[in-house]
């Protein structure tokens, strides 16, 4: 896989969907699927979501690709110390709109940072 621009850094929730409109522009550069643009960004969206709403710091992102495949990386750093919530019903379906959509998929967990990474057929 070959990096498509440089790696992004999330440091507030308020820059997430500018982050969104890049990794779709991004992804635009070898997707021309509107479709699947949408659903590039719709997936960026939802890994982010759960990166702010689970961890804390700053959250990387990258996009990359290969002939075939474009890969969406987000990474977290430190996992939160906050309390966990109680269930919601507007919550916890992030990973199944990325299960749904995705090519494939996996969430990986190394000491404190967490990992999502997904890909997506060019066509």
């Amino acid at each position: 896989m070959n990096l498509l621009g440089h790696r992004l850094e999330l440091s507030t929730p308020e820059t997430a969907p500018d982050t969104r409109k890049t990794v779709r522009a991004l992804a635009a550069g070898i997707v021309t699927n509107p479709g699947r643009l949408d659903d590039i960004e719709l997936m960026t969206g939802e890994g982010i979501a759960n990166a702010l709403l689970h961890g804390e710091g700053p959250i990387d992102v990258s996009v990359s690709v290969n002939a075939n495949q474009v890969c969406v990386e987000i990474t977290n750093h430190a996992r939160s110390n906050r309390p966990a919530k109680g269930h919601r019903g507007d919550h916890g379906r992030g990973l199944s709109i990325i299960d749904a959509l995705a090519t494939s998929w996996r969430l990986e967990r190394a000491g404190a940072d967490t990992m999502l990474r997904f890909e997506v057929d060019v066509d």
